[in-house]
């Protein structure tokens, strides 16, 4: 029987469970648990308090078996009052065997390191080594041992997806874990874990054990949102617990009696400080989650609207067939993690993240593979519908770059010219034509901030697109907008060889239109257009002289 074999069947006899033993040892409950697979062995201290809380000796815990006969006649001990004499007799044999177990499984796999490199010993070697020596004439690999190449510190290596002794019992012993291990054996894949001042939580996606917040310290941080759902009996919870946003459904079958159930949909977050099983957290480089979860990833393109978890250039995502739609979900942006999500049981189940080659690619020898791209079907779109798709993906997408941002609007101004108002009403939802057309309208008025070309567009589609009714009075507001914030550049776009003179007509007559009656207005415009006269070209100075002449008879 292995000493993690008797430790388990001790407990058991006793009654306690891992909490309980660790609390009576001042240890994690993950180090009692690694004492018992195997995964690391206790060190003096804690092997001797073992055995006080099983009520055997050390020597017994540790598997070693003597004689009486063996042990030295002439050794005594100094006699106590009220001791009784066997107890004397086994303090110190007890405490030497148990520093001899220890002292054993340090040097023994030194020693066939030695005969393997016929190196020296270096001066720490003998601490923080917890393996044990194959048997002879069989490899490592044989016996299920795992192996410390020669040359590292006995730690586990740094490409070994292996996490650190989350009990820190690791650092109390210096035990190296024989095999490779991970909280994956204990938490599975689709779970989040942290630390906290009452040591290791997880929150695994699925059906929970207690209701919310289902057994960890987690509290709300803002008033849950509780919605109804097709199903009378279950309703849709949403709570934000901190850096941690949960998605659950509570169901509760009809009568007094019935038990509730409650089932985590997805756990989420953009902060530091949360990983998962395989040690990915946000932060961590791009490079690591390729490393730690290799070609099972999946790469799909960017998340687009309102709701998405954070800012991302694209995703990683990790769901294997086994697991129908549930996955864990790596946001990245500039090469790091930005955002984490556990998913469960997506309704669409593996269909969900299935590679279709063109918005979710395949990852092979740690990259994604995208030599099977397939073009995603065209659509045939005209000017005014790509406007209105420049426009909405400005308002509600809230993962837009600064490139992807500039070419919407580049979009929408280069296109002014030729847009079709009345058929650009008809995209909108049905019967509120106007109100599509003014949302574009307020757009255009709330830009403060214009380029040359753009100042451009919004003079072309004043002349040239086929506005009508009430919606020239409302651009040409705008108009007079750009024109008082940047005089001298309106000038210059209305004097411009693609703009013929009908055309300046019809923007001079808008301008000063809007500007009628608006003294501020007037007030900003004029002294810039008939100011320093070295600011325009002859041509431009013609143009802004007109402006300002029609802007003045106007406001008469």
């Amino acid at each position: 029987m292995t000493l993690g074999e008797k430790i388990r069947q001790l407990r058991q006899e006793k009654g306690f469970s891992q909490e309980e033993l660790a609390a009576h040892l001042n240890v994690s409950r993950q180090a009692v648990s690694k004492w018992e697979k195997g995964l690391s062995y206790p060190d003096t201290e804690n092997l001797l308090a073992l055995a006080v809380v099983f009520e055997v000796s050390a020597d017994e815990l540790a598997g070693i078996r003597r004689d009486e006969k063996e042990e030295n006649p002439t050794e005594t001990v100094p006699e106590t009052e009220n001791v009784p004499v066997a107890q004397k007799r086994s303090v110190r044999p007890a405490y030497w065997a148990a520093a001899l177990c220890v002292l054993l499984l340090t040097l023994v796999p030194l020693w066939g390191l030695l005969r393997q490199t016929g190196s020296e010993i270096p001066p720490d070697a003998a601490e923080g080594s917890g393996q044990s020596d194959p048997e002879p004439g069989k490899s490592a690999e044989s016996t299920g041992q795992s192996v410390v190449p020669s040359g590292s510190s006995g730690t586990p290596a740094q490409d070994d997806p292996v996490q650190s002794d989350p009990s820190g019992s690791a650092e109390q012993t210096g035990a190296v874990l024989p095999p490779p291990w991970s909280p994956v054996e204990e938490l599975g894949e689709f779970a989040l874990r942290w630390m906290t001042g009452v040591g290791w939580e997880h929150l695994t996606v699925g059906e929970q054990e207690a209701l919310f917040p289902f057994g960890t310290t987690l509290l709300p941080t803002e008033l849950e949102k509780v919605y109804d759902t097709d199903f009378s009996a279950t309703t849709l919870h949403v709570v934000s617990c901190g850096a941690l946003t949960l998605r659950y459904l509570h169901l509760r079958e009809p009568g007094a009696e019935a038990p509730e159930t409650e089932w985590v949909d997805s756990v989420t977050t953009i902060v530091p400080g949360y990983e998962t099983p395989r040690g990915i957290s946000v932060g961590s480089d791009e490079t690591e989650v390729l490393r730690r979860y290799g070609d099972a990833l999946i790469y799909a393109v960017k998340d687009s609207g309102s709701g998405v978890l954070c800012k991302h250039d694209y995703k990683y995502v990790f769901a294997p067939e086994t697991a129908f739609g549930t996955a864990v979900i790596f946001y990245i942006s500039e090469g790091h993690v930005a955002g984490l999500e556990i998913r469960a049981n997506d309704d669409f189940g593996n269909e969900a993240w299935r590679v279709n080659h063109r918005t979710r690619f395949p990852v092979k020898n740690g990259a994604p593979d995208f030599s099977q791209r397939r073009e995603p079907e065209r659509v045939e779109i005209d000017e005014t519908w790509a406007v209105y798709i420049a426009l909405h993906a400005l308002r509600d997408d809230a993962n837009l770059s600064a490139a992807e941002t500039y070419e919407h609007r580049k979009t929408i101004f280069q296109n002014l010219q030729h847009l079709d108002w009345w058929g650009y009403g008809r995209l909108g939802e049905a019967g509120k034509d106007d109100l599509t057309r003014q949302e574009l309208l307020h757009w255009l008025a709330r830009q403060k901030t214009l380029s040359a070309d753009e100042i451009t567009g919004l003079l072309a589609g004043a002349c040239r697109s086929n506005m009508d009714g009430w919606i020239p009075e409302s651009y040409a507001s705008t108009m007079s907008d750009a024109c008082a914030a940047y005089p001298v550049e309106y000038v210059k776009a209305l004097a411009a060889e693609e703009f013929s003179d009908a055309e300046r007509e019809t923007v001079l007559m808008m301008t000063a239109h809007a500007c009628a009656g608006q003294a501020q207005i007037q007030g900003e415009i004029l002294p810039a257009l008939e100011g320093d006269p070295l600011r325009y070209t002859d041509a431009e100075r013609v143009w802004a002289d007109a402006l300002a002449r029609r802007i003045r008879e106007t406001a008469n």
